[in-house]
Protein backbone atom coordinates (compact mmCIF):
# COMPACT_ATOMS: atom_id res chain seq x y z
CA UNK A 1 0.00 0.00 0.00
CA UNK A 2 1.27 3.48 -0.85
CA UNK A 3 0.71 4.81 2.67
CA UNK A 4 3.27 2.32 3.99
CA UNK A 5 5.73 3.56 1.39
CA UNK A 6 5.21 7.16 2.50
CA UNK A 7 5.59 6.21 6.16
CA UNK A 8 9.03 4.82 5.35
CA UNK A 9 9.88 7.78 3.13
CA UNK A 10 8.97 10.12 5.97
CA UNK A 11 11.41 8.29 8.25
CA UNK A 12 14.17 8.55 5.65
CA UNK A 13 13.50 12.23 4.95
CA UNK A 14 13.66 12.90 8.71
CA UNK A 15 17.06 11.20 8.99
CA UNK A 16 18.41 13.36 6.17
CA UNK A 17 16.82 16.45 7.64
CA UNK A 18 18.66 15.84 10.91
CA UNK A 19 21.93 15.34 9.04
CA UNK A 20 21.75 18.23 6.57
CA UNK A 21 19.19 20.75 7.87
CA UNK A 22 19.30 20.65 11.67
CA UNK A 23 22.98 20.08 12.39
CA UNK A 24 25.94 22.31 11.58
CA UNK A 25 27.02 20.14 8.68
CA UNK A 26 26.85 20.99 4.97
CA UNK A 27 23.56 22.48 3.81
CA UNK A 28 21.75 21.05 0.81
CA UNK A 29 19.24 23.05 -1.22
CA UNK A 30 17.66 22.86 -4.67
CA UNK A 31 17.49 25.82 -7.04
CA UNK A 32 14.69 26.17 -9.58
CA UNK A 33 15.64 28.14 -12.67
CA UNK A 34 12.94 29.18 -15.13
CA UNK A 35 14.34 29.18 -18.67
CA UNK A 36 11.88 31.74 -19.94
CA UNK A 37 14.50 33.89 -21.61
CA UNK A 38 17.30 31.50 -22.50
CA UNK A 39 17.97 28.26 -24.27
CA UNK A 40 19.56 25.14 -22.84
CA UNK A 41 22.68 25.66 -24.95
CA UNK A 42 23.45 28.80 -22.91
CA UNK A 43 22.15 28.24 -19.36
CA UNK A 44 22.22 31.22 -16.93
CA UNK A 45 23.90 29.32 -14.11
CA UNK A 46 27.42 28.29 -13.25
CA UNK A 47 27.83 24.88 -14.87
CA UNK A 48 30.97 24.33 -12.79
CA UNK A 49 28.99 24.59 -9.55
CA UNK A 50 25.52 23.27 -10.46
CA UNK A 51 24.00 20.46 -12.45
CA UNK A 52 20.38 19.85 -13.50
CA UNK A 53 18.56 16.81 -12.12
CA UNK A 54 15.16 17.17 -13.78
CA UNK A 55 12.70 19.58 -15.38
CA UNK A 56 9.79 20.87 -13.34
CA UNK A 57 6.42 22.25 -14.44
CA UNK A 58 5.43 25.15 -12.22
CA UNK A 59 3.18 28.22 -12.12
CA UNK A 60 5.67 30.99 -12.79
CA UNK A 61 4.80 34.68 -12.87
CA UNK A 62 6.66 35.12 -16.16
CA UNK A 63 5.07 32.12 -17.83
CA UNK A 64 3.41 31.56 -21.18
CA UNK A 65 0.08 29.85 -20.69
CA UNK A 66 -2.90 30.09 -18.31
CA UNK A 67 -2.95 27.94 -15.19
CA UNK A 68 -6.39 26.23 -15.07
CA UNK A 69 -6.09 25.61 -11.32
CA UNK A 70 -5.02 28.96 -9.92
CA UNK A 71 -5.88 31.28 -12.81
CA UNK A 72 -2.25 32.40 -13.09
CA UNK A 73 0.42 32.21 -15.74
CA UNK A 74 2.67 29.19 -16.04
CA UNK A 75 5.90 28.61 -17.88
CA UNK A 76 6.43 25.47 -19.89
CA UNK A 77 9.13 24.21 -17.57
CA UNK A 78 11.83 25.03 -15.07
CA UNK A 79 15.10 23.27 -14.31
CA UNK A 80 15.93 21.87 -10.87
CA UNK A 81 19.61 22.46 -10.05
CA UNK A 82 21.72 20.89 -7.33
CA UNK A 83 25.26 21.80 -6.24
CA UNK A 84 28.16 19.72 -7.52
CA UNK A 85 29.96 20.05 -4.18
CA UNK A 86 31.32 16.78 -2.81
CA UNK A 87 30.07 17.56 0.71
CA UNK A 88 26.44 17.48 -0.45
CA UNK A 89 26.77 14.75 -3.08
CA UNK A 90 25.27 12.10 -0.81
CA UNK A 91 22.37 14.39 0.12
CA UNK A 92 21.66 14.99 -3.56
CA UNK A 93 21.81 11.31 -4.42
CA UNK A 94 19.46 10.39 -1.58
CA UNK A 95 16.98 13.18 -2.36
CA UNK A 96 16.82 12.21 -6.03
CA UNK A 97 16.20 8.60 -4.99
CA UNK A 98 13.59 9.34 -2.31
CA UNK A 99 11.93 12.16 -4.25
CA UNK A 100 11.59 9.91 -7.27
CA UNK A 101 9.94 7.23 -5.16
CA UNK A 102 7.63 9.80 -3.57
CA UNK A 103 6.62 11.17 -6.97
CA UNK A 104 6.11 7.70 -8.41
CA UNK A 105 3.51 6.77 -5.81
CA UNK A 106 1.56 10.04 -5.69
CA UNK A 107 -2.22 9.41 -5.62
CA UNK A 108 -4.12 10.04 -8.82
CA UNK A 109 -5.99 13.10 -7.53
CA UNK A 110 -2.75 14.90 -6.69
CA UNK A 111 -1.10 13.93 -9.97
CA UNK A 112 -4.18 15.22 -11.78
CA UNK A 113 -3.81 18.60 -10.08
CA UNK A 114 -0.14 18.80 -10.96
CA UNK A 115 -0.92 17.96 -14.58
CA UNK A 116 -3.31 20.90 -14.52
CA UNK A 117 -0.20 23.06 -14.43
CA UNK A 118 1.20 21.41 -17.56
CA UNK A 119 0.55 17.97 -18.97
CA UNK A 120 3.73 17.82 -21.03
CA UNK A 121 6.63 17.55 -18.61
CA UNK A 122 5.41 15.60 -15.60
CA UNK A 123 6.37 12.08 -16.66
CA UNK A 124 9.44 12.07 -14.43
CA UNK A 125 8.49 11.10 -10.82
CA UNK A 126 11.08 13.45 -9.32
CA UNK A 127 9.60 16.29 -11.36
CA UNK A 128 6.19 15.54 -9.87
CA UNK A 129 7.52 15.60 -6.33
CA UNK A 130 9.43 18.86 -6.80
CA UNK A 131 6.39 20.46 -8.40
CA UNK A 132 4.32 19.49 -5.37
CA UNK A 133 6.90 20.92 -2.95
CA UNK A 134 7.07 24.21 -4.75
CA UNK A 135 3.30 24.58 -5.13
CA UNK A 136 2.84 23.85 -1.42
CA UNK A 137 5.46 26.45 -0.50
CA UNK A 138 4.17 29.13 -2.90
CA UNK A 139 7.49 29.39 -4.76
CA UNK A 140 5.94 30.66 -7.96
CA UNK A 141 8.39 33.39 -8.87
CA UNK A 142 10.19 31.60 -11.70
CA UNK A 143 13.61 31.48 -10.07
CA UNK A 144 13.42 30.19 -6.51
CA UNK A 145 15.17 27.97 -3.98
CA UNK A 146 13.90 25.02 -1.99
CA UNK A 147 16.00 25.78 1.07
CA UNK A 148 15.03 22.73 3.14
CA UNK A 149 13.94 20.02 0.70
CA UNK A 150 13.91 17.25 3.32
CA UNK A 151 11.72 19.21 5.74
CA UNK A 152 9.48 20.32 2.86
CA UNK A 153 9.09 16.68 1.84
CA UNK A 154 7.99 15.74 5.36
CA UNK A 155 5.50 18.60 5.36
CA UNK A 156 4.16 17.54 1.95
CA UNK A 157 3.59 13.99 3.17
CA UNK A 158 1.73 15.30 6.22
CA UNK A 159 -0.27 18.03 4.47
CA UNK A 160 -1.49 15.69 1.76
CA UNK A 161 -2.25 12.84 4.14
CA UNK A 162 -0.05 10.46 2.18
CA UNK A 163 0.40 8.10 5.13
CA UNK A 164 -3.36 7.73 5.53
CA UNK A 165 -5.93 5.54 3.79
CA UNK A 166 -7.62 8.54 2.15
CA UNK A 167 -5.08 11.15 1.04
CA UNK A 168 -6.43 14.48 -0.11
CA UNK A 169 -5.43 17.05 -2.70
CA UNK A 170 -2.91 19.77 -1.97
CA UNK A 171 -5.53 22.52 -2.32
CA UNK A 172 -7.74 20.86 0.22
CA UNK A 173 -7.34 23.08 3.27
CA UNK A 174 -10.54 24.94 2.43
CA UNK A 175 -12.18 21.77 1.15
CA UNK A 176 -11.44 19.97 4.39
CA UNK A 177 -12.74 22.93 6.34
CA UNK A 178 -15.99 22.92 4.36
CA UNK A 179 -16.35 19.16 4.70
CA UNK A 180 -16.01 19.39 8.47
CA UNK A 181 -18.63 22.08 9.01
CA UNK A 182 -20.57 21.73 12.22
CA UNK A 183 -24.01 20.12 12.01
CA UNK A 184 -27.10 22.40 12.20
CA UNK A 185 -27.76 23.67 15.67
CA UNK A 186 -24.22 23.28 16.95
CA UNK A 187 -22.96 26.60 18.37
CA UNK A 188 -20.11 28.36 16.58
CA UNK A 189 -16.76 29.25 18.08
CA UNK A 190 -16.77 31.73 20.91
CA UNK A 191 -15.03 35.09 20.72
CA UNK A 192 -12.40 33.80 23.15
CA UNK A 193 -11.69 30.77 20.96
CA UNK A 194 -11.37 32.92 17.84
CA UNK A 195 -9.08 35.35 19.65
CA UNK A 196 -6.90 32.50 20.91
CA UNK A 197 -6.56 31.08 17.38
CA UNK A 198 -5.66 34.52 16.04
CA UNK A 199 -2.92 34.80 18.68
CA UNK A 200 -1.59 31.37 17.72
CA UNK A 201 -1.35 32.48 14.10
CA UNK A 202 0.46 35.67 15.15
CA UNK A 203 2.98 33.58 17.07
CA UNK A 204 3.43 31.33 14.04
CA UNK A 205 4.12 34.30 11.75
CA UNK A 206 6.81 35.50 14.16
CA UNK A 207 8.28 32.01 14.60
CA UNK A 208 8.42 31.54 10.81
CA UNK A 209 10.44 34.74 10.47
CA UNK A 210 13.01 33.25 12.84
CA UNK A 211 13.25 30.03 10.82
CA UNK A 212 10.84 27.75 12.66
CA UNK A 213 9.20 25.03 10.58
CA UNK A 214 5.44 24.63 10.44
CA UNK A 215 5.69 20.96 11.44
CA UNK A 216 7.66 21.76 14.60
CA UNK A 217 5.53 24.77 15.55
CA UNK A 218 2.29 22.83 15.11
CA UNK A 219 3.57 19.91 17.19
CA UNK A 220 4.87 22.21 19.95
CA UNK A 221 1.42 23.79 20.19
CA UNK A 222 -0.47 20.50 20.29
CA UNK A 223 -1.66 20.34 16.67
CA UNK A 224 -1.17 17.95 13.83
CA UNK A 225 -0.10 19.71 10.64
CA UNK A 226 -3.53 19.24 9.06
CA UNK A 227 -5.36 20.64 12.10
CA UNK A 228 -2.95 23.57 12.22
CA UNK A 229 -3.59 24.30 8.52
CA UNK A 230 -7.31 24.32 9.29
CA UNK A 231 -6.73 26.77 12.13
CA UNK A 232 -4.82 29.12 9.83
CA UNK A 233 -7.60 28.85 7.27
CA UNK A 234 -10.24 29.73 9.90
CA UNK A 235 -8.27 32.78 11.04
CA UNK A 236 -7.77 34.00 7.46
CA UNK A 237 -11.46 33.47 6.76
CA UNK A 238 -12.44 35.40 9.90
CA UNK A 239 -10.07 38.25 9.00
CA UNK A 240 -11.65 38.54 5.56
CA UNK A 241 -15.11 38.76 7.11
CA UNK A 242 -13.94 41.49 9.47
CA UNK A 243 -12.74 43.71 6.61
Amino acid sequence: MSQEIYKQLRVEFQKLREQYEQNKGPKFSIQICAPSHWNTADPPYDTEKFEPVTTVCLPFEDGYMPNPIQNEEVSLFGVALVPKAKKTKQACTRFVELGGTAGLHLPGQITHQLKGLSSDLLDDPLSKWLALLIVLNDLHSGNSVIVRPFLNSIEAIDRCGLTEDKPFCFESVSAVEDASKKPPGRPGRSDDEMQEEALIKDRWVLAREYGSSKVDFARDNGYSLKKFDRLLHRVDKQNKKAK
